[in-house]
């Protein structure tokens, strides 16, 4: 559609390609090579991305079922098994694109060879003068843009088909290209002629002269290796003249500008390698005029750059020591815009390996706005990445741990656990800090418990409803000072992991007698603050003095007997759906364990009888009965007690026709059968 084909001497084999001219009148041939190579360029796009998809695509691709269509997997054809489209001398560059069963792959330095000459050729068409000062027409820079975007496909294509096909095309093409393209460069405002007043082709674009400036830069740095040292200034010059104050960049080019700056790099001076960083610098510090993709091109340009200064191991200059620093506030104003970019999450994650003094520095001073910033967040996914910095990066004091501590109720279940985890992990770095260790389990108590004073109003307002649990209301003030509230009970099982790496982590202390004296005010302080408490926190409670500090039994025994007791009273009295029958079964658990270690079977026993002895209601005294029959079933009640729960069951036998009551005669059979007759009398 733009060449033919002829040969370069009379009676030769060899043929090359020369531009063909366009007979219609409705355009020139500029406009039509334009229109034909903006088809050409979508093509090619098309063409690569199905050729050569991402490595995440391929991995999707896997996951997928494969289609299998005219005989080739992983494409599609446009015509039907055995039939291929005519052939024709006039357009054997289509056919070259077909021959290959592998979509023409091979043939890429061939379709090359003959596609660049004549992108070269309309080049010299589109721009015949030297003329610095002459314009040049619409519809020759849209075809000078195309050319360009082409030969960035056709470099891209020959660099996926193999690397080597890089240098092969610098020395094919390299100097052609850079003495084409030098002539004019740059192309200033008013080299671009007026717009006609005619309505426009969509294969007519606006382009802008820094647009094609960008795409001239963008093909040059690609042939670094044999472009003049003299062009490689001029290109300086104008990135110099363009990123800094006297010029400006559109958001939709910085892509590009990262793209040239980033191939020049390796090539230029350190004085204009600082020059290059720098305006890149400026750039982002503009964020106003930046779209939220550029600003993300910008942080993964310095952190390429900052991979390189490691590798060299080179002192980091000033530009990146200053993105270092402002880089956790800058991410945290990313994050709490209306429309967040989450993308900067998992890039603070890969900074932060890199164990940078200057980001680790700056993230500590505004860690704390990270810990707020978990209580807006509600994909798991970022909380738990925030989690992750904190605990690697933050110095954790005690504010920290206040706020985190805030922010537990908005985070799941395996987050709550993960940040648990971590803080683990970094407390055996942590065991000559006592400053660090008091906050740590101070918090680590709190969260094992659950209790705080907004779950402590909601636990009272529920207590309060009188429509709820009047059996409970009317029995457990006998018991215990500290109501137990049963809202939570069948959540109780799914807190079992957070209590078990709380036991762990009691167990790295130092020494046994300093944990104590950590624990000890803490439950001092728990007892005097909550009268309500939730069954989550009793069965903590009770799991942290068995396996850690039985000591503590000693001085807080009367509160953990009321607390056992009156639990094993909800125990009896919840429902019996598949949560509140595993959340039974530990709570049962808890109470055994508590019950052996420190021998307070009697003294339980002892409460509950005289519970009995008191004017309760019939839903009382079954709950009571109850909680004795399941000291019986867990094998907790030797002979004697026995025979003393027996005695109290039947004192109550005459009360409200309690003998004729089905769950009466079953718990006094099981005791009989077990109660042998001279214990009894």
């Amino acid at each position: 559609m733009i060449s033919t084909c002829r040969e370069t001497a009379p009676h030769s084999s060899q043929r090359r390609r020369v531009l063909a001219t366009h007979l219609k009148k409705k355009f020139t041939n500029v406009e039509w090579w334009a229109r034909v190579l903006a088809k050409l360029e979508q093509f090619l796009k098309v063409a690569l991305k199905a050729w050569y998809t991402d490595k995440e695509n391929s991995v999707e691709s896997k996951e997928c079922t494969s289609v299998r269509i005219t005989g080739s997997v992983g494409g599609v054809t446009l015509y039907k098994t055995g039939l291929t489209p005519t052939s024709t001398s006039g357009f054997s560059l289509y056919t070259s694109l077909l021959a290959s069963p592998h979509g023409c792959r091979e043939s890429a330095r061939e379709f090359s060879m003959e596609l660049v000459h004549l992108l070269l050729d309309m080049w010299t068409e589109a721009n015949p003068t030297s003329s610095a000062g002459e314009a040049l027409e619409r519809g020759a820079v849209a075809l000078m843009y195309s050319i360009l975007k082409v030969l960035l496909l056709v470099i891209n294509w020959l660099k996926r088909e193999n690397s080597a096909n890089v240098q092969w095309f610098e020395d094919t093409f390299g100097k052609s290209l850079a003495s084409h393209f030098a002539s004019r460069f740059p192309f200033s405002l008013d080299c671009i002629g007026a717009a006609r007043a005619v309505k426009r082709s969509p294969f007519e674009r606006e382009i802008s002269p820094t647009t094609l400036n960008l795409s001239v830069c963008e093909v040059l740095a690609t042939q670094l290796r044999v472009v003049p040292s003299s062009q490689c200034s001029v290109m300086l010059q104008y990135f110099r003249s363009l990123l800094g104050h006297e010029g400006h960049v559109r958001p939709g080019d910085v892509k590009t500008v990262l793209k040239v700056s980033q191939l020049l790099l390796p090539h230029v001076s350190a004085k204009d390698r600082l020059s290059l960083v720098e305006s890149v610098w400026n750039i982002y510090n503009c964020n106003e005029t930046l779209y939220k993709a550029d600003t993300y091109l910008i942080l993964e340009f310095f952190y390429q750059l900052l991979l390189d200064s490691r590798r060299a191991v080179e002192p980091l200059s000033p530009v990146l020591s200053d993105f270092l620093r402002s880089l956790p506030e800058q991410a945290l104003a990313m994050m709490i815009e209306e429309e967040p970019d989450w993308r900067v999450l998992p890039f603070l994650c890969k900074v932060a390996v890199l164990q940078v003094f200057q980001f680790a520095e700056s993230f500590k001073k505004c860690s704390l706005h990270y810990v707020d910033l978990l209580e807006t967040l509600t994909e798991d996914s970022h909380q738990r990445t925030i989690i992750g910095l904190l605990c690697r990066t933050a110095d954790l004091d005690e504010e920290h741990m206040r706020r985190l501590f805030g922010v537990i109720p908005n985070l799941s279940d395996e987050n709550t656990l993960y940040l648990l985890q971590l803080l683990l992990a970094r407390c055996a770095d942590c065991k000559e800090d006592p400053a660090y260790l008091a906050s740590y389990y101070s918090f680590l108590l709190s969260v094992t418990t659950g209790m705080s004073s907004m779950n402590a109003m909601a636990l009272e307002r529920a207590w309060s409803d009188e429509s709820s649990w009047p059996t409970l209301k009317e029995l457990l003030p006998e018991l215990s000072t500290a109501q137990i509230v049963p809202q939570d009970f069948a959540s109780v099982a799914n807190h079992v992991p957070v209590v078990e790496v709380a036991l762990v982590s009691l167990g790295m202390f130092p020494a046994q007698g300093d944990l104590e004296w950590i624990v000890a005010p803490f439950l001092d302080q728990f007892f005097k603050t909550y009268r309500v408490v939730s069954c989550t926190a009793v069965v903590s409670l009770l799991k942290i003095v068995c396996h850690k500090v039985p000591s503590l039994h000693t001085k807080f025994g009367s509160l953990f007997l009321s607390m056992a007791a009156s639990i094993l009273c909800v125990a009896v009295h919840v429902g019996n759906s598949e949560e509140e029958k595993r959340s039974r079964e530990v709570v049962l658990a808890a109470l055994k364990e508590y019950l052996q270690l420190c021998s307070c079977t009697p003294a339980i026993l002892n409460m509950l009888v005289q519970a009995m002895q008191l004017p309760l209601s019939l839903a009382c005294l079954r709950l009571l009965a109850g909680s004795m029959h399941i000291l019986l079933q867990q094998g907790l009640l030797d002979v004697h007690e026995k025979a003393v729960a027996l005695d109290s069951l039947s004192t109550i036998k005459g009360q409200e026709d309690v003998q004729y009551q089905r769950w009466y005669c079953n718990i006094v059979y099981d005791f009989v059968r077990q109660v042998p007759k001279s214990a009894d009398s």
